[in-house]
């Protein structure tokens, strides 16, 4: 065993904690050795590596280690110095008892501790492991002294010193927030070095951390030795961040257009938010009444078509983290190591955005169509509390639940009937299993109390009404109506089947997981499909009216699909990866560089496409702005559809002044019409 449990680390924090002791170790050996350790019940390993050897770094980087520090060791030779001027304010600390104070300046040289760092531990960790520290260093269990600076008697610094064989160590080093630039740290060393002179100690070593620019060390002391304490990823963060960004940053060129200006044109011919929510509920659509409505139309008043774009955008990074949370969670007990959720956030984003490319424009940048990124955000919110929810969960939960479940059933027809699927599948589980969460029914009850608002709305049958002569309820239709859909939602999903395989493979180097046999059995079964069971019922409210299914409909289709394919890819790439020793070889930064890579390699080419359109947008909407409420017939000129980012929803007007969107802008505007015209350009 090329491990150690450490004894006092496992009972201060809980859980049980170990430390490499070996230094050499194949891929194999380490392997191993982890899966050892996590067989053990290991939840923490420390690996104090050397920066300068290869082999340690590339297993740290492979494993995903977590960098939780960078320790400089400091050297000085004290046998020739001559002997210090005694700082009258500087003192012994002669109590047993670590007062507030020294509580305070324990824990603000904290601040670059990689238990405070590391997110592995809670957020009180440092202060209670920094507390015991202090405490066991006054009463002389850690340290020979601890001295203190004092400014009439205010303690401003302490520094607590401990004798090993010839060398002396500083430990705890801290300094009040309020009293720092007044060299009390180089004081405080200064009588460190005294107070070893007098013990006959020839050398002092100080270790600390590398980014600690508070420190008043590296003055005084030479650099002897670092030593990274590492187990940390060597992964693109830089990469992820400008990924991450750059999916909300794109609302910087949207603008309103066609169904924005009818939707404004409509909230205010209705005067107001709610009697516009109404009346659209009972004459057009059941999803008025729900909460994405609601956000909708109130930054369709009040917002301008950026923030409200820019609102899409975040709600797609949270859906992100809502796909995440469910394969992790379906995982996490397969985890060797740490992982990094900012890393597998901002994964997911850059994989579902490029699967998404065909419904992009429809999905986030478009003022009224990117409420279906809310939409979608509020099923797998429900999707993931439904998961979690158990019968030993308080009555808050359950109740908020109970809400929530009533605003995801209200949130579109086909993510309804979804969450409907997805809930009895997992009944269905429990009651195979004999394992039954009566608790679950709360979603259920509340799910159905929405889908009731929306489907029953009269509006939904006037909207049907109007097609009713092209609707089809044969058997033989509804199997082409399913053929079609299918078709249609595949082809609009195929960017999804190639990114969500190399998302799932990225997911496993993150997480780290292991193949997990399992028997072969029809839950086994309906476990792997469920994803796709959900996504295909999607399409169960389009069977008999398949025009209706618009390409932002997929996307809820689109998103459980990538949850299936990232799922399996997840679940059987270990297996995969043991017979391909090409893929074996291929390192876990290298997979995150190529899907962060190809995503702001894309993101970029439609950045410059954007902004080389945009003058042209702000030339045009200028026009409009300088002849509104004129009443007048204004003529614009045109805009080169294919230059405008794909990214960006974009139905222009045309020559006809009486077409739909030319009337739809002029009154939004104020003007009598508007419409294209071409300039021929002679020679």
């Amino acid at each position: 065993m090329s491990y150690e449990i450490l004894k006092w680390d496992t009972n201060f924090f809980g859980f049980a904690i170990g430390r490499i002791s070996g230094a050499s170790f194949t891929p194999p050996q380490f392997e191993s050795l982890l899966k050892e350790a996590k067989c053990n019940g290991i939840a923490l390993l420390y690996w104090f590596t050397n920066p300068e050897d290869e082999v340690q770094q590339t297993l740290a980087h492979l494993y995903q280690g977590f960098l939780a520090d960078q320790k400089v060791t400091y050297t000085k030779n004290i046998n020739s110095q001559p002997k210090a001027t005694p700082d009258l304010n500087i003192e012994s600390y002669s109590s047993a008892v670590a007062d507030e104070t020294m509580k305070s300046l324990a824990l603000q040289s904290a601040e670059y501790s990689r238990f405070k760092i590391d997110p592995g531990f809670d957020e009180d960790a440092h202060i209670r492991l920094y507390e015991q520290w202090i405490h066991n260093s006054v009463n002389r269990a850690f340290a020979n002294e601890v001295l203190v600076f004092k400014d009439n008697k205010d303690i401003l610094g302490m520094i607590t010193l401990s004798l090993a064989a010839q060398i002396g160590k500083i430990g705890l080093i801290g300094v009040d927030l309020k009293a720092r630039g007044k060299q009390i740290g180089m004081k405080l060393m200064k009588a460190a070095e005294s107070y070893f002179i007098q013990h006959n100690i020839s050398e002092i070593d100080v270790v600390t951390q590398k980014f600690n620019i508070h420190n008043p060390i590296e003055a005084l002391y030479t650099m002897k030795i670092r030593i990274s304490g590492q187990s940390y990823h060597l992964f693109p963060l830089l990469l992820a961040s400008i990924s991450l960004l750059s999916i909300p940053a794109f609302s910087l060129y949207s603008w309103k257009w066609a169904d924005d200006f009818e939707m404004s044109n409509l909230i205010n011919q209705y005067d107001g938010i709610f009697n516009y929510l109404i009346t659209r509920y009972l004459t057009w659509d059941g999803r008025f009444a729900s909460l994405n409505a609601l956000v909708q139309t109130i930054l369709m008043h009040y917002a301008g078509a950026k923030l409200s774009v820019f609102v899409w955008g975040i709600s797609f990074i949270a859906s992100s983290y809502y796909v995440y949370k469910l394969l992790y969670a379906k995982y996490r007990q397969q985890i060797v190591l740490k992982l990094n959720v900012f890393l597998g956030v901002s994964l997911i984003a850059a994989t579902l955005w490029l699967g998404m490319f065909y419904v992009l424009a429809q999905v986030i940048y478009w003022q009224t169509g990117g409420v279906y990124s809310f939409a979608l955000l509020t099923g797998l919110v429900w999707i993931y509390f439904h998961s979690t929810l158990n019968q030993n969960s308080r009555t808050l939960p359950k109740i908020l639940f109970f809400i929530l479940s009533i605003f995801a059933g209200t949130a579109s027809h086909n993510l309804t009937i979804a969450l409907m699927a997805c809930f009895t599948i997992d009944m269905f589980t429990h009651y195979w299993t004999k394992n039954a969460n009566k608790s679950l029914y709360t979603g259920f009850i509340g799910l159905m109390l929405g889908a009731f608002i929306v489907f029953l709305s009269p509006g939904n049958y006037k909207r049907l009404g109007l097609y009713s002569n092209t609707m089809s309820f044969g058997i033989t239709d509804i199997a082409n109506n399913l053929l079609f859909l299918l078709g249609r939602y595949f082809y609009f999903s195929m960017p999804v089947l190639a990114f969500a395989v190399l998302g799932g493979i990225a997911l496993f180097y993150l997480l780290n997981n292991e193949y997990k046999s399992e028997k072969w059995d029809f839950i086994w079964y309906l476990n792997r499909f469920r994803w796709l069971i959900v996504a295909l019922s999607t399409l169960v409210i389009f069977l008999a009216a398949p025009f209706l299914a618009e390409p932002r409909t997929s996307v809820f289709f689109m998103a459980f699909l990538y949850l299936f394919v990232a799922d399996n890819t997840l679940y059987f790439f270990p297996k995969i990866k043991s017979k391909w020793l090409v893929i074996q070889r291929i390192k876990s930064h290298w997979v995150l560089f190529a899907v962060f890579s190809i995503h702001l390699a894309i993101a970029g080419h439609q950045f410059y496409k954007a902004t080389r359109v945009n003058p042209k947008f702000a030339q045009r909407f200028e026009q409009l702005e300088l002849a509104r409420n004129t009443n007048t017939d204004l003529e614009i000129s045109p805009i080169n559809p294919s230059h405008v980012p794909f990214i960006l929803q974009f139905n222009d007007i045309n020559e006809n002044k009486d077409f739909w969107v030319n009337q739809q802008m002029a009154k939004f505007y104020g003007l009598h019409s508007v419409k294209l015209t071409y300039t021929i350009q002679k020679k």
